[in-house]
C-alpha cells in the first residue's frame, strides 16, 4: 500500500497462518510502515514497522483460548512490546441465538519516554465480554442477523492509575448469498 496523508511512503504487509490439526493455530505476521502507527506520530514524521505471532487452542467450537505477542519498532527509537490474552467461552447455544462469554488481558511496555504520540511506559487491561448472536431470518443463503456486544473492563496506566472503560456495539448483518454481505451498526465506547 502506499500512503499519501503527512508522510508519502510505501508499506507492505504479509501474513500466515496454520492449523496442523482441528484444535490449534499458529500465525505470523509482519508490517513495513505498520497500519496501527498512531497519527500523531505520522504528523511529527515518525513511523513504525511490526511483527508478531500468534497460537490459540479450542477445545471444541465452544470454548478457545489464544495469545499474540506483538512488537512495534518506531523510527524515533521507540519499542513497543505487547501481548494479548483471549479466551471465549459458549454459554449458551440455541437454533438461532448464542451467547459467548469473552474475557481479555492486553498489557504492553515502551521502551522510549516523551514521544510526541500516546506511549505510556507500561499499560495492562483485562477485559469481559458478552456476545449474543441473534438469527433474525434465513432462508437458504440468503440471512438476517444481528449481534449485541457488552463490554466492560479496568484500564491501568503507569503514572496514573486505573478506571473503568466498556463498551456496548449492536450489528446487523443481511447476507444475500455466499459472497455478499452488508454489515452496518452503531458502537459506543
Amino acid at each position: 500500500w502506499s500512503n499519501r496523508g503527512t508522510l508519502d511512503k510505501a508499506g507492505f504487509s504479509v501474513a500466515g497462518s496454520w492449523a496442523p490439526d482441528d484444535h490449534v493455530s499458529l500465525g505470523a505476521e509482519a508490517q513495513a510502515f505498520a497500519v496501527d502507527t498512531p497519527l500523531r506520530a505520522l504528523l511529527y514524521g515518525i513511523t513504525a514497522n511490526a511483527a508478531g505471532v500468534s497460537a490459540g487452542y479450542a477445545w471444541n467450537e465452544s470454548s478457545a483460548v489464544s495469545a499474540s505477542l506483538r512488537g512495534l519498532d518506531f523510527s524515533d527509537g521507540n519499542q513497543r512490546r505487547s501481548v494479548v490474552l483471549a479466551g471465549a467461552q459458549r454459554l449458551l447455544t440455541e437454533p438461532h441465538l448464542q451467547l459467548t462469554l469473552r474475557p481479555g488481558f492486553y498489557a504492553s511496555t515502551n521502551s522510549l519516554a516523551g514521544a510526541p504520540y500516546f506511549n505510556p511506559s507500561r499499560d495492562r487491561s483485562f477485559s469481559l465480554a458478552l456476545a449474543a448472536d441473534h438469527v433474525i431470518w434465513r432462508r437458504y443463503e440468503r440471512s438476517l442477523s444481528q449481534n449485541l456486544n457488552a463490554t466492560v473492563a479496568n484500564y491501568w496506566q503507569q503514572g496514573y492509575g486505573s478506571g473503568a472503560i466498556g463498551g456496548l456495539r449492536y450489528t446487523q448483518v443481511w447476507r444475500h448469498d455466499p459472497l455478499t454481505e452488508w454489515r452496518y451498526g452503531l458502537e459506543l465506547n
